[in-house]
Formats: C-alpha cells, structure tokens, sequence
C-alpha cells in the first residue's frame, strides 16, 4: 500500500501501544473513509479480529469470526516490517492489525529456547524455510520465507498436530537462525528413511510408531495433504507398490514404495474401528475410520478396497472433508 501520513501516524501509535483496541478500530474507521477497496477489507479485517478476540479460541463464535477475517485478509496490500522481539513481545495485538502473511519479522540473532525450537523438527525446519517462533495457547507462530505458498501452514498443521499462524522473514535469515537454533539439539530420528530423494517425516499415527514402514505411511500422508490431494491409492506392482494421488490423474512424483507398506497400512485401517457403515461404490467397497494420532485428536478418512479381490492389490485412503477441523 502507499505510503500517507495520517495511516503512518496510525500505525506509529499503534506500534506505541499495540494492546490499544480503541486505536485499532479508529484506524479500521479511517481506512473504510478512504472508499479504497484494498482499505475497506483491512478495515473488515481488524474489526473481525477484534470480533474473535471477545470468545474463546475455538468456540463456535470465534470460528466465525476468524473464518470471517480470513476472507478480508487476502485483500489486504499493505505490509509491516518490524523486529521479531517486537512482534514476540505483542503477537496476538499485532496479528489484530495485519494479517500474518502481511507482517515481516527480522530475525537477527536471536536465539529461541529449545523447548520452543523442538517443535518444528529440523529436517522439517529446513527443507520448507521454516522457523518456529513461540507457542500462543494451543497455536505455534512460525516465520516462513514462503507464506503465500498456500498449502504451507495446512501441511504444518497436520504434520504438527496443531494451529499454526505464519509470518514471513527472509530466506537467509531463517536458515540462519535454524543453524544458531538447530544446531545443538536432535529433534528427529536417525533412522529416518527416504521416498526418492526427500525426507518424510511422519504423522503421529498411534500403532504405527518406530520402524522402517511407520516412517513411509507417515511421508505418504504428509506428501499427500502438502500438495492438497483428496488422498492416494497404492496398487501392488510386484515387486514394489506405486503411489496414486487421487483423483488418480497420474504417480505421484515419488512413486514408488515396498510392498510391505500396503499390507501394513491395510492391516492397520482393517483393525480400526469403523465410524460408519460399510459404502459400495463404483467397483469399490469402503470403510470411514477415525485415525488416531499420538495427541489424542483422530485424522478422519475413509479407505477403500476393489470389491471382491481377494486379497487385496489396491487400496485408497481418502480424506473425509471434516479433516481440517480442529
């Protein structure tokens, strides 16, 4: 947004006391009496902040309120560049004012405790320019080079198992900070393995914990929710099993895994208790299941297999739409 005076005096007193809400909702007036479209939606933004921040995270009331701001948000052109101890010292009370992918903290040299660091593990930290930041309740913030990728902080949530906000900061400036932040803990498993040439890094799912296989299901769902699939198949080849991302348009970019992945993926849905009734469709029969994940909130999917084959050659694990909910 271009530079004006009075929005520069706004923000300046703000930035002087950033817990002031009466300052905030002015500046939300003042910015709907330019008439700018860019301006109405911050103006909508701030007063849907201001709306969420009267319930509790997660109510009902709440939701509607950040849903709300969230479509504001993507209209908003302006930016703020501050020091991340600024925005550490007043995040909730900034993010009020300006949408996360908006604000751009500069990191210097400071170093975060490693309670804080051990929570986006390393690999993870590197392979995707990430950084966390400091816990908000049950939110992490995280400062990211690459927020407006949209499927970021989706893919966060679920390999995290909890709310994440995103700021932005400079690719050198976070890969530095992780080598001051990273460098003296081990956050991940030695014996991490491999789908072609990236890392996975597994959901949390309970019973399937620990060795080789647990590793690969674990990048396959990771993968899989990344690139905003509705889920994936995995068809038995002999030797190995090739990985679909449904709709099945194509093999994914890493295609192909071991046998034994499918019979334990499918031993593992086969013993889940169903969560609803048993669905033929299109040649296929299949089973809704609640996944269950080490912090206690199940991942909801429905798996599938061809019916009548016997035993099994193909197998589809798809993502029931309430699987984005807290």
């Amino acid at each position: 947004m271009r530079s004006h005076p009075d929005a520069d005096a706004f923000v300046r007193a703000f930035l002087r006391n950033p817990k002031d809400e009466t300052s905030r909702l002015v500046f939300a007036d003042w910015l709907e009496d330019t008439g700018e479209p860019h301006n109405a939606a911050w103006a909508g933004y701030i007063r849907a902040k201001a709306a969420a921040a009267r319930y509790e995270f997660g109510r009902p009331e709440w939701r509607t309120a950040d849903r709300e701001a969230g479509r504001f948000a993507d209209h908003v052109r302006a930016n703020l560049d501050l020091p991340v101890r600024f925005f550490l010292g007043y995040p909730a009370s900034v993010l009020r004012l300006i949408p996360g992918p908006n604000i751009t903290v500069r990191l210097d040299n400071v170093l975060w405790p490693s309670e804080v660091v051990g929570l986006v593990p390393d690999p993870l930290a590197r392979e995707h320019s990430v950084v966390a930041l400091q816990t908000q309740g049950p939110a992490l913030l995280v400062a990211a080079a690459d927020l407006r990728r949209g499927d970021l902080v989706q893919m966060l949530e679920f390999v995290l198992d909890r709310p994440v906000v995103g700021v932005r900061a400079g690719h050198d400036e976070i890969q530095a900070a992780i080598d001051r932040t990273h460098g003296e803990y081990e956050f991940f498993d030695p014996s991490v393995r491999f789908v072609g040439d990236r890392p996975t890094h597994p959901a949390p799912l309970i019973g399937l914990e620990g060795d080789r296989d647990a590793w690969v299901i674990g990048g396959l769902f990771t993968q899989v929710f990344e690139r905003e699939a509705e889920g994936f198949e995995l068809e038995l080849r002999y030797p190995g099993c090739r990985v679909y991302d449904l709709p099945r348009l194509r093999p994914t970019p890493d295609d192909e895994v071991g046998e034994d992945v499918f019979h334990r993926l499918l031993a593992h849905l086969n013993a889940l208790p169903r969560a609803g009734g048993r669905v033929v469709a299109g040649g296929w029969v299949g089973h809704p299941v609640d996944l269950p994940v080490l912090t206690g909130r199940p991942l909801p999917v429905a798996y599938q297999v061809r019916l009548g084959e016997r035993p099994a050659r193909r197998l589809r694990v798809l993502f029931r739409p309430d699987r984005r909910e807290p």
